[in-house]
């Protein structure tokens, strides 16, 4: 690798953090947990630090592996809607409050909504947003001091303990209500927001060099541009390959993120900044898919899912034992709530139509059946709001969902359109490598970088008896989906 000119690429993930290291044609990355914390409260946190802690050893193994390679720049991607405050100088004022945390929905709910007529608190009405859990955190104790302090994404802070700045990616920023990319911020009457939001750069630009104290900690070579990157749903799209129009990509981790590429003079509502200058992306996250199955194994399988991390077997094994309907079983996969096509964080997850004659293997397969007519209630949602002219003809996965080739042949049946498996699935590491070699001049364009480095593995096309057999089952998951609503708003009120 030595010969080959180096870039890395650092994931956030809600559940795992991921330092990739694109160097020619080799390609290694490194993954830990990210040191997700959950309470009965509906807190869901990461400690900052060691967030950090993990970025930094993760690098320098990564690093050593490889053989010491010379790098040249590093991405950046990270999950959204999520934020914490810190001070200018790096150190964090709270943890990380991730888009699962439904702490800052009730109190937006609860309280902002109360302080003035017409007040917009971007709250259970949306869902998870910037905006409400922005509110929420800067109300806290830790943040009324008068200490210099802003308001970050987690791979923004991450990009802050490099570099010493502190900035958002202008795709990040398109998310926010309070930013317009002409004018820039304007919080409105949040007047507790005002100058804690970070400068904006487009997600190409360097935010900065890597300092000397950040090298030695990660081993990286001191002085080289750090690329903002983006929110981690876009990033894998790039990973995918999505830097024009007529594919789709399925980003599947925690959850899914089913994104569409438009041109920017066509952009509608639901709309936001590609990382892939003069184009927009529609995305729509699905939520706890991959945490769906990741459940239901160790619920189904506990003793054979605790024994091995590779799932592989006991999928196509369940998959052999059931099939395509799971025998007129339903699952719907909102545990955590929905988040798309429409937000209702009240939402929970059930199986409909169980009876006696039902397996373990017919209940894991409606789970991974069930994600994907969730995917496709999504995508139909976004492509109606869309253009016809962006039809799709192929859906390219990605994320550690794109590793289970039954998951990926049952997706192209639901949808009726081949699905594609990426050769790298790590698709937002990919995508943060990418970017960091168009910072610092390796590529002439990002689109030139992308073909360099992204290709398929398998397309799996739809079979037409399958379909046949989803069709009806999309169509009962659609209406069992929307019968639930009652009895979920029902146990919502249920303290436990």
């Amino acid at each position: 690798m030595s010969g080959d000119r180096a870039f890395v690429g650092i994931d956030i993930g809600t559940s795992s953090v991921k330092v990739g290291l694109l160097a020619g044609d080799s390609y290694r990355v490194i993954t830990r947990p990210a040191g997700l914390s959950t309470s009965a409260a509906g807190a869901a946190e990461q400690d900052a630090r060691m967030l950090w802690v993990t970025v930094a050893e993760a690098t320098r193994e990564v690093l050593r592996a490889s053989g010491g390679p010379r790098v040249e720049a590093v991405g950046l991607s990270g999950h959204s809607p999520s934020l914490l405050a810190a001070t200018l100088s790096g150190d964090p004022l709270t943890p990380v409050i991730t888009w699962m945390d439904r702490r800052p929905l009730e109190h937006g709910h609860c309280s902002a909504c109360h302080a003035s007529a017409g007040h917009d608190c971007g709250a259970i009405g949306d869902g998870p947003s910037f905006e409400a859990t922005a509110r929420w955190i800067a109300r806290l104790p830790e943040c009324r001091e008068d200490s210099e302090k802003t308001l970050l994404q987690p791979k923004d802070f991450i990009a802050l303990r490099l570099t010493g700045r502190t900035c958002i990616d202008s795709s990040s920023a398109s998310c926010f209500r309070w930013y317009d990319g002409a004018k820039g911020w304007n919080v409105g009457q949040d007047l507790d927001i005002a100058g804690l939001l970070p400068s904006v750069v487009h997600p190409w630009e360097a935010c900065g060099v890597v300092t000397a104290e950040a090298a030695r900690a990660t081993g990286l070579p001191a002085g080289i541009p750090v690329a903002s990157g983006g929110i981690d749903a876009v990033m894998e799209a790039l990973g995918a390959g999505l830097v024009d129009t007529g594919a789709a990509c399925d980003a599947t981790g925690t959850s899914t993120c089913v994104s569409v590429v438009q041109p920017a003079e066509e952009g509608r509502g639901g709309s936001i900044r590609h990382v892939v200058s003069g184009k927009i992306i529609n995305v729509a996250p699905v939520s706890y898919t991959g945490g769906s199955l990741k459940w239901a194994l160790s619920v189904l399988y506990p003793g054979e899912c605790g024994a091995t991390r590779d799932w592989s077997r006991l999928i196509a094994e369940a998959g052999a034992s059931s099939r395509p309907g799971a025998s007129g079983l339903l699952f719907v996969p909102h545990l955590v709530g929905q988040r798309s096509p429409q937000a209702n964080p009240h939402a929970r997850g059930a199986f409909v139509g169980l009876a006696p004659g039902h397996t373990r293997a017919d209940m894991l397969t409606a789970v991974l059946e069930g994600c994907a007519y969730a995917v496709r209630e999504s995508l139909e949602a976004m492509l109606f709001r869309m253009s016809s002219a962006h039809m799709v003809r192929e859906v390219r996965a990605v994320g550690s969902g794109a590793r289970h080739d039954p998951w990926l042949q049952i997706k192209a049946d639901v949808m009726g359109v081949a699905y594609t498996g990426m050769a790298v699935t790590e698709g937002a590491v990919l995508g943060a490598a990418i970017l960091a070699g168009y910072c610092c001049g390796a590529f002439t364009s990002i689109e030139d970088a992308a073909g360099r480095f992204v290709r398929n593995r398998r397309v799996f096309e739809p079979r037409d008896e399958a379909c046949r057999v989803y069709e009806a089952m999309y169509q009962a998951y659609r209406e069992a989906s929307a019968g639930l609503g009652l009895a979920q708003k029902t146990l919502a009120g249920i303290r436990w």
